[in-house]
């Protein structure tokens, strides 16, 4: 390909991206795209999906709409569902399987759930992730609400690989078998919205 080309294609998809986006998306939406991360996505072909949700990582719900991936229905959520995400250099594989085998222990204050790891990535209907299936993604809550910087801690804490602080200081734990950030939703006993 010839130098001149490639920048014509970059100029391209700069100002795509510039005038079909939030201006804050353009900087991700643009590495993603050169990347081929989300080159080809669209709805009810989700062959790109997966790459494309972790490359958009945690600006994956303001910016999807960007690469043709969000739900037009769905595009604003709640205030309490909006979340920061943040990954954990030190985790501890074993101490977070030990501390949620005992998740019953009501002194721990936590909620234990698992979800098939495909449920972390958005997809429309009818499109797997089949190198995904069979996995299992183990995340706590904490009953509590917590501030954001006690959340990280909480769960670097506990050994967990990722944590999710939730607008309304709901505090989640991802464990090692988790591919991106569990659950969308805050799901704390006594941290209401």
């Amino acid at each position: 390909m010839k130098p001149y080309m490639l920048v014509g294609i970059i100029v391209t998809a700069l100002i795509y991206v510039v005038l079909s986006c939030n201006e804050n998306c353009a900087p991700t939406v643009t590495k993603c795209q050169l990347m081929g991360a989300c080159g080809k996505c669209i709805m009810g072909n989700c062959s790109c999906c997966e790459n494309c949700t972790k490359c958009l990582g945690e600006e994956y719900f303001d910016c999807c709409d960007c690469v043709g991936l969000c739900k037009h229905n769905n595009t604003h959520r709640p205030y309490h569902t909006k979340s920061t995400v943040m990954d954990i250099d030190s985790s501890i594989p074993s101490l977070f399987d030990a501390l949620t085998g005992f998740a019953n222990n009501p002194k721990l204050r936590i909620s234990v759930q698992q979800m098939p790891v495909e449920e972390e990535f958005y997809r429309p209907k009818g499109v797997e992730f089949a190198e995904l299936s069979n996995r299992t993604c183990v995340v706590t809550f904490f009953d509590d609400c917590l501030s954001q910087e006690k959340c990280e801690r909480a769960c670097s804490t506990m050994g967990a690989s990722r944590a999710r602080w939730f607008h309304n200081a709901c505090c989640e734990c991802m464990g090692h078998t988790c591919e991106s950030y569990g659950k969308n939703y805050p799901h704390c006993r006594e941290c209401g919205v």
